[in-house]
């Protein structure tokens, strides 16, 4: 199955949720944000969203659509919103923003959508749809069922959040993935992404503990525009796939957090001991002292899309 995060439409998949509300959420919601798409859903993520644009849906596009949805508003106030497709095409989401359903929906990182309600981060919603008979080819897997997911996706919120959404191709400062003196410190994988998609180009974990298995370059690349503060683009010629590992402190800009909110068992099980924030080094120096490789700035095409239109949707 898929996970969020977000990819060129032969193997990039999006993953990675966030809001442009964060600046007013104490640093508990800040490190939910910036491992959102990571410990926060209940698969591996799949990246490498920017590499290739995402694209605008098309009339031809909107005949690819589910059989069956179920659309209706969560109220529970939690704060998990895994989603993801299953075997077949089903998709499913629980407690999930509709700012995320675009992201993912358009193969879009957060920084690439523009013209959200404040609602699309506060309202949240379960969705159960499955696609229609014959759509996905039977034994099909990977990236065969996301891409027709997605489309199909993008037609569910066209129909039922009259969502109405435009490109724009805009100059902006990004970043290019590149080799740090020195030189790559990476571990070739030794999955065979051919023969089971799954286990490739996915992360999972979170930033104080993340691994990346089978993944290349454009991978990583993705995932990390989900976390610098401008997209990141793979310039480094390196070929191939690695199982990475790679720690920073998503908080380094800010004081450190107090460690006084409870955990359950499960919780500790799950996620280990509370990290020491202030040992952790930042996104960049992390990626030149654990990979070899750093982030350079600079400025380049990107692809904004801007919301025209969008409703709450009735449930049904």
């Amino acid at each position: 199955m898929s996970g969020v995060t977000g990819a060129n439409l032969k193997k990039r998949i999006e993953k990675i949720m966030a809001s442009p509300i964060a600046c007013n959420l104490d640093w508990r919601r800040k490190l939910l944000l910036a491992v959102a798409g990571t410990a926060a859903v209940t698969m591996p993520i799949v990246a490498g969203i920017l590499n290739t644009p995402a694209r605008a849906q098309s009339k031809n596009a909107a005949t690819l659509k589910f059989e069956v949805a179920s659309v209706k508003a969560n109220q529970s106030g939690g704060e998990r919103s895994p989603f993801g497709v299953f075997a077949g095409g089903r998709f499913s989401a629980t407690n999930t923003p509709l700012r995320a359903l675009i992201l993912y929906a358009y193969e879009l990182t957060p920084n690439q959508l523009e013209g959200a309600p404040g609602w699309l981060d506060s309202a949240r919603y379960d969705i159960e749809a499955k696609p229609e008979a014959g759509a996905i080819p039977p034994g099909a897997h990977g990236r065969a069922v996301w891409d027709k997911t997605k489309m199909m996706l993008r037609t569910l919120l066209a129909e039922r959040f009259h969502l109405a959404i435009r490109r724009e191709d805009r100059e902006l400062p990004i970043y290019e993935l590149a080799i740090a003196k020195g030189g790559p410190k990476l571990q070739k994988s030794k999955a065979d992404c051919s023969a089971d998609y799954f286990g490739c180009h996915g992360f999972a974990g979170n930033p104080t503990h993340l691994s990346g298995a089978g993944v290349d370059m454009a991978d990583l690349a993705g995932y990390l525009t989900g976390h610098a503060d401008r997209p990141v683009r793979d310039h480094t010629g390196i070929d191939g796939v690695f199982d990475i590992k790679l720690q920073w402190n998503p908080l380094s800009s800010a004081p450190p957090p107090a460690d006084d909110t409870p955990r359950s068992p499960d919780v500790e099980k799950r996620e280990g001991p509370r990290p020491d924030f202030a040992s952790l080094p930042t996104l960049y120096a992390a990626l030149e002292q654990q990979l070899g490789l750093k982030l350079e700035a600079r400025k380049g095409p990107v692809d904004i899309y801007v919301i025209d239109h969008v409703e709450r949707p009735s449930e049904n």
